[in-house]
């Protein structure tokens, strides 16, 4: 019989072939997709993804977001907890703060000293010894820098370097 020759394909172009990269748009709304959520709770979802940034920040408050959307503030916080439980970690937090807090609480550390460090201290950790530290916590040195080095590891934007940026709007 005669054999097909692979070596060359039917399509040269594939080397030009664009692989699509995602979002974090893409990412949050697949997600978003696969919620337990109710009708509504997926449209306040959907607006609150269409307000994080590219770092993975909420630009609005909840009572901002609720007002816009006339919605009950308290259903918007509900919606934004879960989203906050999306990959990645922290997405949808306000600030450099609530985003390491909710990456620590992902890894079940919310009572922990690594927890008060953030929550309390964050902005002064890198003002402050160890020793400081330590008798800010009450605690030992070595306690202070084993939650010191585990905040190292924390990402202070939710989406850093994870996801590629979306499309430029071009206005003709």
């Amino acid at each position: 019989g005669s054999y097909k020759d692979f070596s060359k394909s039917d399509d040269e172009d594939y080397e030009h072939t664009q692989v699509a990269e995602k979002t974090l748009y893409d990412h949050l709304f697949e997600q978003l997709g696969y919620a337990r959520m109710t009708e509504e709770e997926v449209e306040i979802g959907a607006y609150i993804i269409g307000n994080i940034d590219e770092a993975g920040f909420l630009k609005y408050d909840i009572e901002t977001i609720a007002r816009e959307i006339q919605k009950d503030p308290e259903l918007v916080k509900k919606v934004l907890e879960q989203i906050r439980k999306f990959d990645p970690p922290g997405v949808g937090s306000h600030d450099l703060r609530e985003c390491p807090l909710a990456q620590l609480e992902e890894k079940g550390l919310k009572d922990s000293l690594v927890w008060e460090l953030v929550e309390k201290h964050l902005y002064t950790l890198d003002k402050k010894s160890v020793t400081q530290l330590a008798k800010m916590t009450s605690t030992t040195p070595d306690r202070v820098q084993s939650a010191l080095d585990i905040i190292k590891v924390l990402s202070p934007r939710p989406a850093q370097g994870r996801f590629a940026a979306p499309a430029a709007i071009v206005v003709p």
